[in-house]
C-alpha cells in the first residue's frame, strides 16, 4: 500500500517511441506538480532514466527476432605458419556454407599487446544474419575452426536485431 506522497506511474512501452514516453512523463509530472506543488528532481530523473532505458530496450533473442553475428577468425597458427587462402576457403566451403543460413566475409587485421609488444595477425571477419535457433550451429562452425587450425580463440560479437534494425533491402525479409 502507497502513503500519500507515494504514487506509482505505468507507461506500456511496445511499440510506442521515445517522443510519447517524454510526452506522457511531462503530463504526468504536471499532474504531480498540481497534486503535491513540487516533484523532487531526482525522482523525476530517475523515472526519465528508467523510461528511457525500458523504451531502448532490445527484444529477448528467444522472441525469433534476427542476430547479427560478426565472427572474427585469427590467420595465425600456434607454432607458426597462417591459415593460407586455400585452407581459408576449404573451410568456407566444406563448413561456413553447409552451417550458415548465409554471409560476408572481409580481409581484416587484428592487433594486441603481449608483453609490452604490439602483435598484429589477418584475419577474417564474417558477419551472419542468424535467427537464435542458428547459433548453436554457428558455434560448432567456431569449434570446427579452432581445432582445423590450432586456435586459441575466435571473437564472436552477437547483438539482437529487430525487422527495421537488420534486414535485406528489397527482398521482403
Amino acid at each position: 500500500m502507497m502513503g500519500p506522497a507515494q504514487t506509482a506511474i505505468t507507461v506500456q512501452t511496445r511499440g510506442v517511441g521515445l517522443t510519447e514516453i517524454t510526452e506522457k512523463v511531462v503530463v504526468w509530472r504536471q499532474d504531480q506538480k498540481a497534486r503535491t506543488g513540487q516533484i523532487r528532481s531526482g525522482l523525476f530523473a530517475c523515472l526519465s532514466w528508467v523510461l528511457l532505458l525500458t523504451a531502448c530496450q532490445t527484444p529477448h533473442p528467444l522472441t525469433g527476432e534476427k542476430v547479427m553475428v560478426t565472427l572474427v577468425f585469427g590467420r595465425s597458427v600456434a607454432g607458426g605458419g597462417q591459415v593460407s587462402e586455400e585452407a581459408w576457403q576449404g573451410y568456407v566451403r566444406e563448413v561456413l556454407v553447409q552451417k550458415t543460413p548465409g554471409f560476408t566475409t572481409l580481409d581484416c587485421q587484428g592487433g594486441w599487446m603481449n608483453d609490452g609488444r604490439m602483435e598484429q595477425e589477418g584475419c577474417k571477419m564474417v558477419m551472419i544474419l542468424a535467427t537464435p535457433a542458428d547459433l548453436p550451429v554457428l558455434a560448432e562452425a567456431v569449434r570446427e575452426y579452432r581445432q582445423r587450425f590450432n586456435q586459441e580463440s575466435v571473437l564472436w560479437l552477437e547483438r539482437p536485431c529487430t525487422r527495421e534494425q537488420c534486414r535485406y533491402e528489397g527482398s521482403g525479409l
